[in-house]
């Protein structure tokens, strides 16, 4: 191990005192590459992501300080890039779902008394499920749409979907039993 004397010599800066150095000589040019390319609320969290994922590889980022300035660049593309895929899916899915007809048919006392029921039944669940719930049962969405959407794997839709169908089979039959005990009581 170095001696922390040598480790904050001016020789030898500790990885906090270049990332410092870096993040000062770069973060003005890549603001403005950003929001040259979204708006400026994102931008800055762009900006603070590039940043973020930069202190967290410092190990695996290039040593020199023109290569470290092009490897920030190309992260920043990269999640400008990401922003711009998301709020593209985004989009298209409030067009699909803005598209659906509203099923106004039946007796609209019904289906209060259903709504109700569902969200009853929606509250038992997670945000996290819900969400899930909401996209590929409510609206329709495929388990890809769905991960696009909550910037998830598909893996994880698939598996928070299934345990939201559990807990609502749960929940349901509990709805289920609740109901026959009272109307075999009274």
């Amino acid at each position: 191990m170095l001696d922390p004397a040598v480790e904050q010599s001016p020789r030898h800066p500790s990885p906090e005192a270049e990332f410092d150095a870096l993040y000062r000589a770069t973060r003005g040019e890549l603001t403005w590459f950003a929001t040259q390319r979204t708006d400026p609320c994102t931008a800055q969290d762009v900006i603070s992501e590039v940043f973020l994922v930069a202190w967290r590889r410092w190990g695996e980022i290039p040593v020199g300080d023109s290569r470290r300035r092009a490897w920030l660049y190309g992260v920043a593309k990269n999640l400008l890039q990401q922003q711009r895929d998301q709020r593209d899916r985004s989009n298209r899915l409030t067009v699909r779902l803005s598209a659906q007809p509203e099923d106004m048919t039946g007796d609209p006392a019904s289906r209060i008394v259903d709504e109700v029921a569902v969200a009853g039944l929606l509250a038992t669940l997670t945000p996290q499920q819900r969400a899930v719930i909401e996209l590929v049962v409510l609206a329709g969405c495929t388990s890809t749409e769905a991960a696009a959407v909550l910037g998830c794997s598909i893996t994880t839709v698939t598996s928070r979907l299934a345990r939201a169908r559990t807990r609502l089979r749960t929940a349901m039959n509990a709805e289920e039993m609740g109901r026959t005990s009272r109307h075999s009581a009274s």
